[in-house]
């Protein structure tokens, strides 16, 4: 494939660039992704990055995948009984399955998009409503997701999971004042106490995970849908 990439400066002024960078395949867009900096050079170069990540990871979640729509059952039988008496020794059948469950349009779903130019846009709209500095972002950003910048958040669930949070804040708030009632660090912390409590395996965590919020992983959901995600788990620990 002939990747093309193809730049648009978007915002300059005397504290930051922005510069929207996208991917082509002669005519068709395979992503794009947003870059900041000081300069136009460097936010190209943020921008690649960040775009060259996402497709990469896109690559990654189509070959899993692959490997999901093919279930391989190995059967090592050991001196199998059957009716008539008689005992077979060492039976191996190996044996690829179609999933009967595969459903096309759930798998597109459960992918993360490709492109968060969209987020990334309203991310900076509400910067500037509130009023806060490069250097004030992310000292909100390292108390609530543990980063010390935007360029350092590489989950969509996380991306959009800030994006909430800023639409919450009000106008010349104080970074370091903000009320961060539940951070992603700590939610995904309490999950893990929870599964850890339950016993539960990674196959049956996921098989949960799926059932109950449609998602295949939990970097999917944002800390809304992580904590419900987590009440219902609370639930079935006080089943046992």
């Amino acid at each position: 494939m002939a990747m093309r990439i193809q730049s648009e400066l978007c915002h300059i002024d005397s504290e930051k660039c922005i510069v929207l960078v996208s991917a082509w395949d002669k005519e068709i867009l395979l992503g794009s992704s947003l870059g900041q900096a000081l300069n136009a050079e460097d936010a190209e170069e943020r921008a690649i990055e960040r775009l060259t990540r996402r497709l990469n990871q896109t690559k990654i979640l189509e070959k899993e995948d692959q490997k999901q729509n093919k279930v391989k059952y190995n059967k090592n039988v050991e001196n199998l009984v059957i009716d008539n008496g008689k005992k077979y020794s060492s039976i191996k059948d190996e044996i690829n399955v179609e999933d009967p469950n595969h459903n096309d349009n759930e798998k597109i779903n459960k992918q993360e998009p490709i492109d968060w130019s969209e987020e990334l846009a309203q991310i900076d709209i509400q910067l500037n409503r509130i009023g806060w500095s490069k250097k004030e972002e992310n000292q909100y950003l390292e108390r609530s997701f543990a980063v010390s910048n935007r360029n350092r958040i590489t989950k969509y669930g996380d991306l959009k999971e800030y994006l909430h949070q800023l639409s919450n804040i009000s106008r010349d708030s104080d970074p370091k004042d903000v009320n961060i009632l539940s951070s992603r660090p700590k939610l995904l912390e309490r999950c893990d106490q929870i599964l850890l409590k339950l016993n539960w395996n990674k196959a049956k965590a996921r098989n949960y995970l799926e059932h109950s919020m449609k998602v295949s992983s939990r970097q999917s959901l944002d800390n809304e849908k992580l904590e419900e995600f987590n009440k219902l788990l609370e639930v079935e620990l006080q089943k046992k």
